[in-house]
């Protein structure tokens, strides 16, 4: 993956990191290093949806979500997860609409994040479908 950076400060971070984490890794023990550069975006971007819905609107809460539905981040499902509960408060029928959809494929997290103020019989009808899909 390629993005725009400062070459050498990211080498010298790097750098850094594996140094530190060999000083004090075990022996025989693993060091891994992983990046994900975008995903502070795709939550922020659910995230800053919040202003809107304090405002009634929700439309963007739930197209947003339709993209990250599917996202690998734990993060991003928690974020993704609190922002439909809090659209579902204001509009709970789209809410609905959206769990009849998604519940089956969505990750666990999402899905209870989502589904945290609804009824116990509903929250056990969108687990119920996740234990299916």
């Amino acid at each position: 993956i390629e993005f725009p950076c400062d070459v050498a400060k990211i080498q010298r971070i790097v750098s850094n990191l594996l140094e530190n984490a060999s000083k004090f890794t075990p022996a025989g023990g693993t060091v891994w290093l992983h990046a994900e550069p975008y995903m502070w975006e795709r939550r922020s971007a659910i995230v800053s949806t919040c202003y809107f819905i304090r405002q009634g609107e929700t439309d963007d809460t739930f197209k947003i979500a339709e993209l990250l539905v599917k996202d690998k981040e734990d993060l991003v499902h928690k974020a993704t997860g609190w922002m439909l509960r809090f659209a579902g408060d204001i509009h709970r029928q789209k809410l609905l609409g959206f769990l009849n959809i998604y519940a089956a494929t969505m990750p666990r997290t999402l899905l209870r994040y989502s589904i945290e103020k609804l009824s116990a019989k509903e929250k056990e009808r969108y687990m119920g479908m996740k234990k299916k899909g």
